[in-house]
């Protein structure tokens, strides 16, 4: 008797499906908000404010930018220029570069021999 051949298969190929395109979504624009600026109020007690050179007797008065009052005497005062009284900022010095130093060489000892030769 003979053995019967079986029959071979064919695969099927897949179906290839067609991709989705993605849906574009608009971007929303999103409007900034405007911080309106808060105005800072004056800390000083100035009455009113004395130009250079003028006469700042009272004590609600503050000399213009830039000048101190120079009390004189108890009776008058003066606005003067700031800069003028010697307190001009130092001029800062460049930091000096530190010098290299070249490394010295130790020298090393020849090992020393523990061993001793027996002369007979």
């Amino acid at each position: 008797g003979g053995g019967g051949g079986g029959g071979g298969g064919n695969p099927v190929p897949p179906v290839p499906t067609p991709p989705t395109p993605p849906v574009p979504v608009p971007p929303v624009p999103v409007p900034p908000v405007p911080v309106p600026p808060v105005p800072v109020p004056p800390t000083t007690g100035c009455s009113r404010t004395i130009p250079m050179w003028g006469a700042c007797t009272s004590a609600m008065h503050c000399c213009t930018q830039g000048a101190v009052c120079d009390r004189q005497s108890q009776w008058y005062a003066q606005c003067i220029p700031a800069a003028g009284n010697g307190n001009t900022p130092p001029v800062p010095t460049p930091p000096t570069p530190p010098v290299p130093v070249p490394p010295v060489p130790v020298p090393v000892p020849p090992p020393s021999s523990g061993c001793r030769t027996a002369i007979p």
